[in-house]
């Protein structure tokens, strides 16, 4: 028999006595929850609020308890003093109170996840173990203290490899549903869930990152760590769809916690049903006899031939977690807007084609240009903050570059003191910068702000 062989025997009966206990916790608390339910409706109302406290703690467990099934040990600390702690889903000890299993969120499995051969503490060895159902099928080591002599009893075991345990992970069968990474956790992720709870933590990567993985681990580490605080508040995740929050609903039973409560934006507010949405601005275009479903603004669709007719639309092309987005430009202006617009900090494709809708490149350039806060906030979707930060972004991308594209001389008209009154009654109206823009051209010299507004729906009547 292989050392490696011996090695999987001994871990084998470690997860055995873990699974042993987790079945009779699961017996315990079963009998617990019959023994309450078996008490019925009987006595003072006191008695019987006691009793549906009683079954609702002990329903709540017993979920617990079958939701960490799958893979409940995954990892083992070594330390200097040749002590083992085990690593899983949930924390365990055996019938004397002595632990048997460490919960992943407990302080003391930190370095599980962060400890490295620079930074190890009295960690010597870090393995990895991973399971099949119950049964351990391989196992990994990390050795952080080159000194130990773990390097070599890891070396001659064959159990002294890289990262097994991560790739183990990526080739794993898909079953469909979100599962969670608790076992393959790296550092900087480490670092991001056990973030103080006093604080807002925004988690931001490429398309497949683990975003969302980071995010519901950190929700299960707040509910652990601060159950007593979080107990009379609760974890609400927030999800763009019941598509998508059924795609992750597995993560955090599995993790064992059961309090979060799932919502979509349309059904967040018990009693409240949301029944319009946004209409899209999209445009269908054929390609070759291929469709293609084009995001634009709404005063580029407007310039749109009749269905059937050629025109010449310039796409971007955006990945993300939502999926695949085409957005399309008349101009390479517009494009160029755009892009610098869904560059800004908390800006969005979607606020960039509102932004391009009530205004030309031009005129958008120009409120840039002259800090115009107010006018900035005429964009939909754009409060104060948002209009200040697009302009401490913007100010100065508009480069000479950016001049060369643009179609439209430099004016300053809508921004001109005795015009400016008139342009944002106009802005208020639902008129576009560019067309208040226009009607506003040739008014007469000293003309009071009223008389220019009128001016302006005159010709803006007339133009339709």
């Amino acid at each position: 028999m292989s050392t490696y062989a011996s090695q999987l025997e001994e871990e084998q009966r470690a997860v055995t006595r873990a699974y042993n206990r987790l079945d009779a916790l699961r017996a315990e608390t079963k009998q617990r929850l019959d023994v309450v339910r078996a008490a019925g409706s009987h006595g003072s109302p006191t008695q019987r609020t006691e009793r549906d406290s009683f079954a609702t703690m002990y329903e709540d467990r017993l979920i617990q308890l079958r939701g960490v099934e799958d893979r409940l040990v995954f990892g083992r600390l070594d330390n200097a003093k040749n002590d083992r702690l085990y690593i899983g889903r949930i924390g365990l000890t055996d019938e004397q109170h002595t632990p048997m299993l460490i919960d992943w969120r407990a302080e003391t499995a930190r370095s599980f996840y962060e400890a490295t051969q620079s930074h190890h503490g009295d960690i010597v060895m870090r393995r990895h173990i991973t399971l099949h159902l119950r049964d351990v099928v391989a196992l990994e080591d990390e050795v952080l203290d080159i000194h130990s002599q773990s390097v070599d009893e890891a070396s001659t075991s064959g159990t002294l490899t890289g990262e097994g345990a991560l790739l183990a992970s990526l080739s794993s069968r898909r079953t469909g549903k979100m599962t969670d990474i608790v076992a393959t956790i790296q550092g900087e992720q480490d670092a991001i869930i056990r973030s103080p709870l006093n604080r807002a933590v925004v988690v931001q990567g490429g398309p497949g990152t683990g975003k969302t993985a980071v995010a519901l681990h950190r929700a299960a580490y707040l509910l652990y760590t601060h159950r007593r605080t979080l107990s009379r508040s609760g974890v609400l995740v927030v999800g763009p769809s019941s598509a998508f929050l059924h795609y992750i609903d597995q993560v955090l039973p599995s993790l064992g916690e059961t309090g979060g409560v799932s919502r979509t934006i349309a059904d967040l507010i018990p009693g409240v049903v949301a029944t319009a949405v946004d209409t899209p601005q999209v445009a269908y275009i054929d390609v070759n006899g291929v469709g293609y479903a084009v995001f634009m603004s709404a005063t580029a669709l407007s310039k749109l031939p009749e269905s059937g007719g050629a025109v010449t639309v310039l796409t971007y092309l955006q990945v993300s977690d939502a999926g695949i987005a085409l957005y399309g430009f008349l101009s390479e202006e517009e494009k160029a807007t755009f892009e610098r617009l869904i560059g800004v900090t908390g800006v969005g494709p979607k606020v960039a084609l509102a932004a391009l809708s009530t205004f030309s490149p031009r005129a958008l350039a120009d409120a840039v240009a002259a800090q115009d806060v107010a006018l900035v906030q005429k964009i939909p979707g754009v409060g104060k903050k948002s209009a200040s930060r697009i302009i401490l972004e913007l100010k100065g991308s508009f480069d000479a570059s950016f001049e060369s594209l643009l179609s439209e001389p430099s004016t300053q008209t809508i921004l001109d003191d005795r015009l400016k009154g008139a342009a944002e009654a106009l802005l208020s109206m639902g008129f576009t910068s560019q067309e208040a823009e226009l009607a506003l051209k040739g008014a007469p010299e000293g003309a009071t702000e009223a008389a220019l507004l009128q001016y302006a729906l005159k010709r803006l009547g007339t133009a339709h």
